[in-house]
């Protein structure tokens, strides 16, 4: 037995410990899923944890496994054995709430964990991706609808920039709302590995997708871009022309419910009828037959277009009929091998058998001349060969003579390059001593102006101090006079009673 699917049997711990014992043993199992998929019934681990590890560990053979939605909370137990592990490929972990953070095996090459609701963990596991540990070699993650913010996204993005086994990521249904937008223009700008990127229902904003536009300008490796579901509008639309104008190497776009109007709709097939994308998916928009001709006209002038899906948007019927018929004639050449010009003379026949003959026939003449201007030409070419050897023979003696001159002029310049870079450095050297010596004067200047403020302020409070003994003493000044002008009274006053008594006394 190769496979086994397990899904939605409401298997409990006991049932899970005697089939994890029986993996231990069994060395022919490549595929276990007992994942469960939005169902009632689900299994559920729990202590059966231990003997899931204890079987990784000794199991040699098992590839893919699938334990998404079986309520696993505690990832200390699995990560041991995942970092033992070297024959797991793919790993299922989605709707599970995990608290832990991952150990990706060292040979996986596919990691799904959707809904898991643990930014700062995905964080943690893409620490494992950074280019130079060579440690994992995963080339595609999942990560939708784990509540990434911008600030992870730009931490996610900056720890996986230079990988160069990643080839696949999908960030679907993640709110990235935020200032950092920045960082998918540089990863885009310095990831030259990755081929597929979905940011379906992420709430792009404006800023965000003009720094996605400048991103792909510089990019030359990412296939397909998938931005469905998010109503980024005409400005939107608009900013993407601009990346799709430069050197874009992209082959399939997805924009899915994205609110474009024949507005931007007519300036982006503008841009599209310069480029080689050979899928194109713009359902679900509001264009209307202005853009829709463009995309027959698209699909006219680039053979190699293999799917246009215009459907559900303003335009009428007959023009997505016509667009499924040229879609269908691009299929049909391309199996045929059918040369594009020669399309109209087959038309006219009926019989296959006809229409192959008469190709292979176009092909064979079309081969045998092609030949004959091929070996006059190769003549002509060996006969101006010679001509052009002996002229670039001594065209080479004159550069030879020039370089050798160069050579001369570049050592005397460097000569004197040398002696003035000597001069600049005693230069450099006599101002930095007298700027020592400037800084030693400032610091004695700045010394002596302390010294001079502190004898200022021991002057300012001796002389405060002299003030008030002087206030003192002139209040005790003041009361001894009042004291004497007292006495002086009292005494003025005896002598006038003495006087008045005196007289009495002379009168009797």
């Amino acid at each position: 037995m190769v496979s086994l699917t397990l899904c939605n049997c409401g298997i409990g711990p006991r049932g899970f410990a005697v089939l994890f014992q029986t993996l231990s043993i069994n060395q022919t199992l490549y595929h276990l899923n007992i994942g469960n998929p939005f169902s009632n019934e689900r299994n559920r681990l729990g202590l059966a944890l231990n003997q899931l590890a204890e079987a990784l560990k000794k199991n040699r053979i098992l590839a893919i496994l699938d334990i998404s939605g079986c309520g696993i909370y505690d990832l200390r137990k699995l990560n041991s054995a995942f970092a033992e592990n070297r024959n797991l490929l793919h790993i299922n972990v989605s709707d599970n709430e995990l608290k832990d953070t991952l150990t990706l095996p060292s040979y996986l090459e596919r990691l799904e964990a959707q809904n898991n609701m643990f930014g700062q963990q995905v964080v943690q596991i893409c620490e494992q991706l950074r280019q130079g540990s060579d440690s994992v070699h995963a080339r595609e993650i999942n990560l939708k609808r784990n509540k990434l913010t911008i600030n992870q996204l730009f931490a996610i993005l900056e720890q996986i920039e230079r990988n160069t086994h990643l080839n696949k990521l999908i960030l679907d249904e993640n709110t990235f709302i935020g200032e950092n937008n920045i960082c998918i223009c540089n990863y885009l700008v310095y990831n030259n590995h990755l081929e597929y990127l979905s940011l379906r229902n992420c709430s792009l904003t404006q800023n965000f997708i003009e720094q996605l536009a400048s991103g792909l300008c510089r990019n030359g490796s990412l296939k397909t871009l998938d931005i469905s579901k998010n109503i980024i509008g005409d400005q939107g639309v608009l900013a993407l022309v601009q990346g799709f104008q430069g050197s874009c190497n992209l082959k399939s776009i997805i924009m899915k419910r994205c609110g474009m109007t024949d507005l931007s709709g007519l300036e982006l097939f503008k841009t599209f009828l310069k480029s080689n994308i050979q899928e194109y998916d713009f359902s679900n928009n509001l264009m209307g037959d202005q853009t829709a001709m463009y995309a027959i006209q698209l699909i006219k002038k680039n053979k190699d277009i293999i799917k246009m899906n215009f459907k559900k948007n303003l335009n009428s019927y007959e023009t997505n009929n016509q667009i499924e018929k040229l879609l269908l004639e691009n299929i049909q050449d391309r199996k045929r091998n059918v040369i594009p010009h020669l399309r109209h003379k087959i038309q006219g026949m009926t019989n296959y058998r006809e229409q192959q003959d008469y190709v292979d026939k176009k092909k064979g003449t079309a081969f045998w001349s092609k030949r004959f201007k091929l070996k006059r030409i190769l003549i002509l070419c060996q006969q101006g060969a010679k001509e052009r050897t002996q002229t670039v023979e001594e065209r080479m003696i004159k550069l030879r003579e020039e370089a050798q001159q160069l050579t001369v002029q570049q050592l005397n310049l460097d000569k004197f390059l040398w002696n003035q870079i000597a001069v600049i450095e005693d230069e450099q050297k006599v101002y930095a001593d007298q700027l020592k010596n400037e800084n030693a004067l400032i610091v004695n200047l700045n010394k002596q102006i302390q010294e001079a403020q502190s004898k200022q302020k021991s002057i300012v409070q001796i002389y405060k101090q002299q003030m008030e003994n002087l206030k003192l003493q002139d209040g005790i000044q003041k009361r001894k006079l009042d004291q004497q002008q007292q006495e002086y009274n009292s005494i003025l006053s005896q002598l006038e009673f003495v006087k008045k008594q005196q007289k009495t006394t002379i009168k009797k």
